[in-house]
């Protein structure tokens, strides 16, 4: 019996897959960076709204690395998604020239770290949580000097920040 994921893989039409809230869980979410890693067609994937931890949203970020038909990726509402995760998210996104979407709104995302506004391709990335924590704790005790720069690189890179409530530490 052929798996949805491998159908995925050698599909060459599929433009567009909605498998929100279908309960996906890590070990899906890895067959499915798996069936990315081959498939040339799929241009928009929404996986909102499932059960997806950071060890599937890092193998999705994996298969990113590679793919370049994916141009948006929905993962809004996987309350696992922290972020481990997103680091690894906007980290492996660099490698990637065509997804000019990321939505990861309500998930707990708490802190942003350089590798957020490394994130230059991306035209729109939305987060969202209640108490976005900047600067990361990590920055913030280099001192202000850190900080600083820290902005003026958000200022020059024009980061893909949509949407956020700010609650310096």
């Amino acid at each position: 019996m052929v798996t949805i994921w491998a159908a995925l893989e050698c599909n060459s039409s599929l433009r567009h897959l909605d498998l929100s809230e279908n309960q996906i869980g890590d070990s899906m979410a890895a067959d499915i960076g798996t069936a990315l890693t081959c498939n040339h067609s799929l241009q928009q994937l929404n996986l909102s709204k499932n059960q997806i931890g950071d060890g599937g949203a890092e193998a999705i970020g994996a298969a990113l690395m590679s793919n370049r038909s994916l141009q948006k990726l929905f993962l809004r509402g996987n309350n696992h998604i922290g972020d481990a995760a997103a680091s690894v998210l906007f980290t492996r996104l660099e490698h990637n020239p065509t997804l000019s979407l990321l939505d990861l709104e309500y998930c707990p995302i708490r802190t942003l770290g350089t590798e957020f506004l490394e994130t230059r391709r991306l035209d729109t990335c939305s987060l969202s949580y209640d108490e976005l924590i900047w600067p990361p704790p990590s920055l913030a005790s280099q001192g202000r000097t850190a900080i600083y720069r820290f902005l003026q690189v958000a200022k020059e890179s024009s980061a893909p920040l949509t949407r956020s409530r700010v609650m310096f530490v």
